[in-house]
């Protein structure tokens, strides 16, 4: 399964599952953080050190690449808020200063020192410090990353996690939810109900939350959760499965006819088509049935094609025998 690498700034304030859960994360961060020095380690461009800002005295984010913290420092530095070039496993070792929780998500999986790095991180919780940190589950998705470095699953997770003194694991799932509005109105007050607990060997994400058992209540946690919906465009979403249906049947048609109607079924499903809204389904729908075409046109000669062939002149030959036979009988 391919994952996108890092968010950008656009993609930070743009809308989608992948941008939801970044931001949720940080928002569950940021109010299990509230009134603590925060070093966000692993920050990228820096909207989730600005998200911890809202709750967090002081907040520094910490990224091993140059561009991408000058970037951050020019979208979101401001008072309180500061960016610093630094190697996440050297900076959890020895740069931590008066730093008082630490934010690292999404950093680990690409660390060649993840061990010495998680060495640091259960330093400074035996020193008092809060750490909240998240890895993907991508050993069970089969997450294609080039530049990960340690794949982690539920077991690799746990492993991880477990020599961490009071710590609380959270699962992170994608999840789905009903939108009622009226017309014109905007509304961020929406509740999450829990129908299934998921099962956290498949959640998407692993959430560590150490020295926190004081912040992490589990009535606390589901008023937290927050789903980001947006209403699914219906009638596009119809006019695909009707859509879809309809290439079906042609193809059924196309498959059992074989040879002869192929212009005529696709013309009829071409002309069904042209009514629907969205251009890009039309275009879509239009490859699907070319590429269909040419792979019935390419298999006549062919070997197969000649078996097959054969198969049908046989059959329809054994029953007109058969049926002529039954008529005699009569």
């Amino acid at each position: 399964m391919d994952v996108q690498q890092r968010l950008t700034v656009e993609d930070a304030a743009g809308r989608g599952l992948t941008t939801s859960e970044h931001i949720h994360r940080y928002e569950l961060a940021a109010a299990l953080c509230a009134g603590l020095n925060v070093a966000d380690v692993g920050c990228g461009v820096g909207y989730g050190s600005s998200i911890l800002r809202e709750s967090c005295p002081v907040v520094v984010g910490i990224d091993i690449d140059d561009a991408t913290v000058e970037t951050a420092r020019k979208t979101f530095g401001r008072d309180g808020l500061a960016f610093k070039q630094s190697d996440a496993t050297r900076f959890l070792q020895s740069e931590l200063g008066d730093v008082e929780a630490i934010v690292m998500f999404e950093t680990l999986e690409h660390l060649e020192t993840a061990d010495e790095a998680l060495e640091g991180l259960r330093d400074a919780a035996r020193r008092g410090l809060r750490v909240i940190v998240s890895v993907p589950n991508s050993k069970t998705f089969e997450e294609e990353n080039l530049f990960h470095r340690v794949e982690f699953g539920f077991e690799e997770a746990t492993r991880a996690f477990d020599p961490l003194d009071d710590v609380v694991t959270l699962y992170q799932f994608h999840a789905e939810a009903s939108l009622i509005r009226m017309r014109n109105v905007e509304d961020t007050g929406l509740r999450a109900a829990l129908l299934e607990q998921g099962e956290p060997e498949y959640a998407n994400h692993f959430i560590a939350c150490v020295n926190l058992g004081d912040r992490v209540q589990a009535s606390a946690l589901s008023a937290r959760v927050d789903v980001a919906v947006a209403a699914y465009h219906s009638r596009y979403m119809l006019s695909l499965e009707r859509a879809n249906a309809e290439l079906y049947r042609a193809n059924a048609r196309l498959a059992k006819k074989r040879i002869g109607v192929n212009d005529s079924a696709a013309a009829t499903l071409l002309a069904r088509i042209e009514a629907l809204p969205s251009e890009e389904s039309i275009r879509l729908l239009h490859d699907q049935i070319a590429e269909q075409h040419a792979i019935i046109t390419s298999m006549q000669g062919t070997r197969v094609w000649r078996i097959g062939a054969a198969y049908w002149r046989t059959r329809d030959a054994v029953r007109r025998f058969f049926g002529g036979r039954e008529s005699g009988a009569a």
